[in-house]
């Protein structure tokens, strides 16, 4: 760890402390650009330290500071890997990269902020503006799903959290090849879905492979219909 980056870690955190709790989220704002790695373990460090010299009130702010950094760290990936989705053309390794170079963050606090903004942006967006949205989500779990580092079960989870929001706009009118293959993306995660009940997720897959199969026939996308 970088000596000169170590001792603005520390002084941060001392700021921190003797400021105002109205102020510590304009110093954190401030500060971002030590958010990082290396700054968590610190302060992980410096709870464990208090928590042996039984300083209770540090320990509780620190605990909070702790917490405060893992959703930045969340919120700051999730818009980072949905940018390089909608900037990746389809390539699927660049975004493939990122994942594996980030595994600790795909967790089901990534699950929950996949959730939360897709349903505010999708809400907020002009109708064209919010299949476009919804379009990066569906390639970015697409991904995930079928991601077999970190947390397998937890990837599939995230997927179809994702699936599911976006299917509040794509439907057979708005775009009726998109709900489709958001169909047979769906029929995937629950017929490799490793939670919930075996029997309850193999009726799914194939409820939602009976409806991907009523647009992707033979004749019309016989690539989709035969995967």
């Amino acid at each position: 760890m970088n000596v000169k980056r170590q001792k603005a870690y520390l002084k941060l955190i001392q700021v921190l402390l003797n400021s105002p709790d109205e102020q510590k989220t304009e110093i954190l704002v401030a500060n971002q650009g030590l958010f990082d790695a290396d700054f968590l373990k610190t302060v992980e460090a410096q709870t464990e330290i208090a928590f042996q010299q039984e300083d209770k009130n540090r320990v509780s702010f620190l605990r909070n500071l702790h917490s405060y950094l893992k959703g930045w760290f969340c919120w700051h990936f999730l818009n980072e890997v949905l940018e390089i989705t909608a900037s990746s053309q389809g390539k699927v390794q660049v975004v493939l990269a990122l994942l594996e170079t980030n595994i600790e963050k795909l967790d089901y606090s990534l699950l929950e902020a996949l959730q939360e903004w897709t349903i505010s942006a999708l809400e907020e967006a002009e109708p064209d503006r919010a299949l476009s949205i919804a379009e990066v989500v569906i390639n970015f779990c697409s991904v995930i799903q079928e991601f077999h580092l970190g947390d397998r079960s937890c990837n599939i989870e995230i997927a179809i959290a994702g699936y599911e929001v976006v299917l509040t706009v794509i439907n057979r009118i708005s775009s009726l090849n998109g709900w489709a293959i958001v169909q047979n993306n769906l029929a995937k995660a629950y017929f490799n879905r490793i939670q919930g009940d075996k029997a309850e997720n193999l009726e799914l897959a194939i409820q939602y492979y009976t409806q991907a199969l009523e647009v992707f026939t033979r004749d019309t996308s016989p690539t989709m219909w035969a995967s």
